[in-house]
């Protein structure tokens, strides 16, 4: 039985490794906790750089217009010659095209003098024609072959080597979205920008994707905010179809290397529908944390959203500068349970060899007693055996042991193929030998009658009791001339004892017998094979007794 001081010493162990455990897992939850707080606000530091470049590259492109709405409102209309000029000298080389598909002076045209404006542009361009819709050229002899309001069309296209090919003639105000930018930008007399849209080229079967960008042209300055005066001094407007992807492109190369690990950006509008503009990276994992951070484009708000695309894998210097955190706690831990592991042994080890010993010495006594209660068990448990499968007078197998035997000899049957054959012995007028000599008498002659069946079956035969005077045979492996060799031996062996009965007509006890093969029941059920030898008994039973019956 342990002692009190056993107990405490045998807890200190597990409250030292319980200690140090919950100081390595407090110290690694403030790294974890810190370097989390850390890499989120490098990342919302990273989303914010790439807001300011994105929106930096925007402001440049739109300095362009600015640049040409200046020209446009100067220049004596319908001369475009100078404008090369003008653009060499007024934007300098860090200003660049590559973000906008196209540039082009749109003029605002009144539905009933289209026809008359499209003459007067053809004197300066040959070649000008109005198109429609996604820029389809109109059929051969339709009159009327503007949408009623389109009167957005596109005289000159400053950059004509642009992706959307030559634009001149299209009609903007087709597309209601980018109907609006251009009247937002007559409306407010500012810039303004459109969703995404695409413009088709009438060069190509396919458009160009992007955000129309707008501002107005007035022949002067501005009037005062009268919308009746300022429509009667607008000129048109410069507008230029900001292409998306590489803008997003342009303003993530200024940033140098790609950051690790992988990110997706997403540009989307600052709406109840967060439409997404354009995107770059492999796409982001939804289960990490995003930063967002938002940029003002003219009259619109964009979103920039940034997430990390792949998992973050550590460095191995990463590691051991975590490593470094908690090395120390554990090695402290360890050395504390070591030390105590060794003390506790030496000041326990003389305590265990006694009781080892003495352990031992209680453990060989109670076995030497187990092994005799076993040896008596194992006798008692075979004599109850014999009790119960052994009939009490005659000394031979009873009713329930026989019927065990004969269970498994159905078994071995049907797994051999060989038949086994069933006899059913009954004394002749028993109950007269009874009434004449009395019961004792009739018990001796059941105990003689049950010792002659003995001795005359096989070893591998099965004799047994079944009931009063009634004895049967199970013989295993035997055909039918066998079987009733068997039984005509076992007959005359009791009628050749003599035992004397005077109520008998030989004078003598005799018996009666009754066999059936278990070839003659369908598929050797033991069931009816015993009905069989039964019925051959009580046939020879009825025709004189002293006899033996067998379906063959």
């Amino acid at each position: 039985m342990a002692t009190p001081l056993n107990d405490t010493r045998s807890a200190v162990p597990v409250l030292v490794v319980v200690l140090g455990l919950a100081a390595s897992l407090f110290t690694f939850s403030l790294v974890s906790k810190a370097e989390r707080e850390d890499e989120q606000e490098r990342f919302r530091q990273r989303a914010d750089q790439a807001a300011d470049q994105l929106e930096g590259v925007v402001q440049h492109q739109l300095e362009v217009l600015r640049l040409l709405q200046g020209y446009y409102r100067h220049a004596p209309a319908g001369d475009s010659s100078s404008l090369p000029a003008f653009l060499g000298h007024a934007i300098d080389d860090e200003v660049s095209f590559e973000p906008l598909a196209y540039v082009a002076w749109v003029r605002l045209v009144e539905p009933s003098a289209l026809a008359s404006y499209e003459r007067e542009q053809r004197l300066v361009e040959p070649d000008f024609r109005l198109r429609g819709v996604n820029g389809a050229p109109p059929e051969d002899g339709d009159d009327d072959r503007h949408q009623p309001g389109s009167d957005h069309w596109i005289v000159e296209q400053v950059a004509s080597r642009r992706p959307g090919g030559l634009l001149h003639g299209l009609d903007l105000g087709s597309d209601p979205e980018r109907r609006a930018a251009l009247e937002g930008a007559v409306r407010t007399g500012g810039t303004t920008t459109s969703q995404r849209v695409r413009v088709a080229a009438p060069t190509e079967e396919t458009g160009t994707e992007g955000v129309l960008l707008a501002l107005p042209v007035y022949s002067v300055e501005p009037p005062p905010l009268d919308e009746e005066g300022r429509e009667e001094h607008v000129r048109g407007a410069v507008v230029g179809l900001l292409a998306l992807q590489p803008l997003l492109d342009k303003a993530l190369s200024t940033a140098g290397s790609p950051p690790e690990p992988a990110v997706n950006i997403t540009v989307c509008e600052k709406d109840a529908q967060h439409t997404v503009l354009a995107s770059v990276g492999p796409p982001g994992l939804v289960d990490m944390p995003s930063a967002s951070a938002e940029l003002e484009v003219a009259d619109r708000i964009w979103l920039l959203q940034m997430r990390p695309a792949a998992e973050l894998r550590r460095t191995v210097a990463e590691w051991l500068d975590r490593t470094s955190v908690v090395l120390p706690t554990a090695v402290f831990v360890v050395m504390c349970l070591v030390s105590w592991i060794v003390w506790a042994q030496q000041r326990q080890t003389a305590v265990i060899r006694e009781q080892v010993a003495r352990q031992t010495t209680e453990l060989r006594q109670k076995n030497l007693v187990l092994v005799g209660k076993e040896r008596e068990l194992e006798d008692a448990n075979r004599r109850l055996l014999e009790m119960s499968n052994t009939d009490a007078l005659t000394g031979i197998l009873n009713r329930r042991a026989f019927e065990v035997q004969l269970d498994k000899e159905r078994d071995r049957s049907r797994r051999s193929g060989a038949p086994f054959g069933l006899l059913v012995f009954d004394i002749d007028s028993f109950k007269d030998y009874n009434d004449r000599y009395g019961h004792a008498a009739g018990d001796e002659v059941l105990r003689t009658v049950a010792q002659l069946i003995h001795n005359e079956a096989r070893r591998i035969d099965c004799v047994a009791r079944y009931g009063g005077e009634e004895f049967v045979i199970l013989a295993s492996g035997i055909d039918a001339t066998g079987l009733m060799a068997l039984a005509e031996r076992v007959r005359l062996r009791v009628q050749q004892a003599g035992i004397e009965n005077s109520g008998s007509p030989h004078g003598v006890v005799t018996i009666s017998g009754g066999g059936s093969l278990s070839a003659a029941a369908d598929g050797g059920d033991p069931r009816p094979v015993f009905e069989l030898a039964d019925r051959c008994l009580y046939q020879a039973k009825t025709t004189g007794r002293n006899r033996v019956v067998m379906v063959m």
